[in-house]
This record gives C-alpha cells, structure tokens and sequence, in this order.
C-alpha cells in the first residue's frame, strides 16, 4: 500500500541528545595548564606556594579544624602566624573549577501520513555513551546514559498541535583517575508546534528536570617542608544533592520540496539554567579536603543553524523515510564560569574562588535516522547521534521509538 506523505510537522518526537551533555564534571584549566581540582586544592595548600590557603584562612577570619587545620599548623611558613599574612596578600584564591551540566535536548519533527484521530502517543528508548576530554574533578571520564521518554500529542488542527512529555534518564561514569558519579533525572517537556504553510514551520517548547546526583572523586595531599617529607593525607570525598533544570526553544524550518527530495534549513535557539545549590562532601577518611560548594548556577545560550534532508521511499508494507542532519551550534556562555567553594572543615567556611577554562563556541550535531510509516496509524523510528569538532566531548547516541494513533 503506498501511503500519501505530507512533509509537514510530525507527531513523533524523537529526542535526541545533543551539545554538552548531562554530566557534572566538566574541564578546567588552572592558569595555563589543566589539571584536576585536587591538584589545585594542593597548590593552594602547599609550602611552595606559601601555604596560600592556609594563609587566607587565618587572614580571613577562617576557622580550620580538625585534620585541616593539622594540614595549615604543618604547611604555614615561618613567620607566618595564625592570624597574619605571612607577608603576602591576603585575598581569596583564585583557583579552577567548574561544574557543568551540557545536557542539551530537542525535539525533531519527521515525515508523517495524514491521520484521522486528533490524539497519538509516543515512545522512545535512548542508549549511548558520553565520554569527557576534561574533567574539573579527576580529569577524563567515561560515561553511559540510558533514558526513557513517553509523551502525548493532540492536534488541535491542520496547523497547530501541542505536545506533552515525561523524560527520565541515568547517567552513570567513572573518572579515570578513581572515582565515580551518577545523575539521574526525571523531567517534564511541553512543545508547541505551527505549520504556517506548506513551507513554513515553527516550534516552541519549555522543559523542567528535577534531578538526583551523587559523586566521588579522590582526594590527595602530601608536601615536603624545610626538606622534611609532610604525612600525607587521602580522602575519597562524596556528594549528594539535587541540581533543578529548566529552559527554553524555539527554531523555524522552512521546507524546499522537489519531487519526493526534502531540503529543510532550520534555524533556533536553546537556553537553559542548572541551579546545583550549596551542598558539601563528606568524607568516611576524614582527610580535610573535603569541600563544600556555594550557591553554584550554570547558564548556557546556544544558537543553531542546521538543516534536514529526507526522501521518502514507498514499499509494500509502508513508507521508509531517511533522514540526515547537520546543525552548527554556537555557545554564547562559553567563557568560563566561576564557583565558590570553602572547606568543610573550616567553621567560618571561607571561600575560595574556583575559575573553569572556556568551553567550545563553536560545534557541530550530527543526526543519521530514519522514519518508518505503517498501516493504522503507526510509525516507528530510530536516530544515531554524535558531536563533530568538540573538544571536550565525545558521543555516541542511539535512540528508537514508536508513534500510535489513538
């Protein structure tokens, strides 16, 4: 049976992952070399640097305890009392770090049959893996993120229709330097989609994820003063807390048809906000370093400019339709951020200021795919997604699902 086609917006989301994807550790850069926030946290603590952060907190009203202030005692040059600068200034820190969450979403319309109920469901499976260059936290990891999206869709008419959606997903890593972290979130998606004509089409959409995160990294700090070897101290510190996401889009397509052939140039834009809030490490070891995160808030802008290609093909079971697309992205927010941390164990939580490298502008969003139009108002899919020219990033998406009329 050949079905007739309208190249228009399609009921299926399929969601597929795209930019910076959802993770909590993210590179930096400390000055002109990168290395990992235990490096920095064991500059800022070391007799090489004049015990800085040590200094800092006696300075500053700081009130180290327990192990870390045994840290301070041994690492606070001479003539550098409790309470004095020691001869050098005085002033937070400047150390690097960032926390980043680059989970990026969207929604992409495919080919569809005309249907007669207003209603239709969908559902789609997600299984990839997200690998990080760089790391904040123990530099590169490895990742794989698994994720469930079901949703609803109701035509309001030949041109409008709104969709609903509930997205829950696990991602779970391992640093590669020891340590591991886990995010999982379950989040709810509303779009609304515009046919102004044959050409012209348009989308909006709103997102809130609620999310439960835990990390461990490893924690180290040993020194050497006035040539006498500095116990060392190690420590596995681990975190919970729960991060709330949300954001906005919005993207025009316009359609240039020529016989079956489809060339589809889009434009949009993407923003969303990550507040992490304040929440601090514990530690079974008990080593001192473990931290305490301030306030912290991730911001990302991005603009795309992309385009779909896709030709239908008639066979005796249904229509097959494959599709291709390439967006370029560009990320205003791509300067690095700053994030206040102290250390638990100082009373007076006097704060450190941690400064992450930038991160890419400029990258790429590939998508490979194809659209399956069956008989009584059913359609499947499936879609494989990678990042081309990220630095930091490496993906490899698969994702299927299935569309029914109700």
């Amino acid at each position: 049976m050949i079905y007739k086609l309208k190249q228009d917006l399609a009921h299926t989301l399929t969601v597929v992952t795209t930019g910076a994807l959802f993770s909590f550790c993210a590179s930096y850069s400390n000055l002109s070399t990168a290395q990992s926030l235990d490096d920095a946290v064991q500059t800022q603590l070391a007799t090489g640097t004049g015990g800085l952060a040590c200094r800092v907190l006696f300075a500053g009203g700081g009130n180290p305890t327990g192990n870390l202030l045994e840290i301070c005692e041994r690492t606070t040059p001479l003539g550098a009392e409790p309470g004095s600068s020691g001869g050098a200034s005085a002033t937070p820190a400047s150390l690097p770090f960032e926390q980043t969450a680059g989970d990026d979403t969207r929604a992409r319309e495919t080919s569809e049959i005309q249907l007669d109920s207003n209603w239709s469901l969908f559902f789609t499976l997600e299984n990839g893996s997200i690998d990080r260059s760089q790391s904040s936290l123990e530099g590169p990891y490895d990742s794989t993120i698994q994720r469930l999206i079901a949703g609803t869709t109701y035509r309001v008419n030949s041109q409008l229709s709104i969709s609903g959606l509930i997205d829950t997903s696990t991602i779970e890593g391992d640093f590669e330097n020891g340590g591991n972290f886990k995010d999982e979130s379950t989040g709810v998606n509303f779009m609304t989609s515009y046919q102004y004509n044959d050409q012209i089409s348009g989308q909006i959409s709103a997102f809130y994820q609620k999310m439960s995160s835990e990390r461990e990294r490893i924690a180290s700090f040993g020194d050497t003063y006035n040539g006498f070897q500095l116990p060392t101290w190690d420590g596995t510190p681990d975190a919970d807390f729960s991060p709330d996401k949300f954001g906005l889009a919005g993207n025009i397509d316009y359609d240039f048809t020529y016989k079956r052939f489809s060339i589809m140039p889009q434009i949009g834009i993407e923003w969303f906000k990550t507040d992490f809030g304040t929440y601090s490490e514990t530690d079974d070891l008990d080593s001192g370093l473990q931290l305490t995160f301030h306030d912290d808030v991730m911001e990302s802008f991005q603009t795309k400019v992309g385009v779909t290609t896709s030709y239908p093909i008639n066979t005796s079971k249904g229509v097959f339709i494959p599709q291709v697309s390439l967006d370029w992205r560009h990320e205003f927010e791509h300067e690095g951020r700053f994030v206040a941390v102290s250390f638990v164990e100082d009373l007076n939580s006097t704060k450190f200021t941690y400064k992450s490298n930038d991160l890419d502008a400029n990258f790429f969003d590939v998508n490979v795919g194809g659209v399956f139009v069956f008989p009584h108002g059913y359609q499947g899919f499936f879609n494989i997604q990678t990042l081309v020219s990220n630095t930091l990033y490496d993906s490899l998406i698969f994702s299927a699902g299935l569309r029914m009329e109700l």
